[in-house]
């Protein structure tokens, strides 16, 4: 089912069945602090791919797909995003040279090249992280032809990944 941000309130309950219900989820742009609220209590139910897009901080934490989190891991004095393995970060952080204003640059690049960049890099963490990054690249891109591509990607990749496990 496909909702728009003001169904989250409007259409509170609709919308709390199909995200308790969902395989997968999508969401972009959700900021206001009233749909943060209601959105993040209901995602620990979705049981596939989690998706989100230029959200609030406070629900990208909520990105999975497959072992690739964004969740804070919750060791101490390295509280915090847990993101893509160290070896990964090192590459990711080669798009930018650590200047505020050229993170946005550094961002696109990693956009364009760090899917390529991540098939040479062995483990499922790099492998998921790439799926998430192909994924978030079809819907930057827009119209129904990458968000067709989109679902057809992360599904074919989650249902190989339940098919390793059974």
């Amino acid at each position: 089912k496909v909702f728009a941000d003001s169904d989250i309130q409007s259409n509170k309950e609709s919308f709390s069945t199909a995200v308790q219900n969902a395989d997968l989820f999508i969401g972009s742009l959700i900021f206001d602090y009233d749909d943060v609220v209601a959105v993040s209590s209901l995602l620990d139910n979705v049981i596939g791919p989690r998706l989100l897009f230029e959200c609030a901080t406070e629900l990208m934490s909520y990105n999975r797909v497959g072992s690739f989190t964004m969740e804070s891991s919750d060791d101490g004095d390295n509280a915090g995003p847990s993101g893509p393995p160290p070896a990964v970060k090192a590459i990711l952080s080669k798009f930018s040279s650590g200047k505020e204003e050229d993170k946005i640059n550094g961002y696109l690049k990693l956009l364009k090249f760090g899917p390529d960049l991540l098939k040479f890099i062995p483990g499922e963490k790099a492998s998921d992280l790439r799926t998430w990054l192909e994924a978030y690249r079809y819907w930057n891109q827009g119209g129904r032809n990458n968000v067709k591509a989109m679902l057809q990607l992360v599904t074919q990749r989650w249902l190989l990944e339940h098919q390793r496990e059974g």
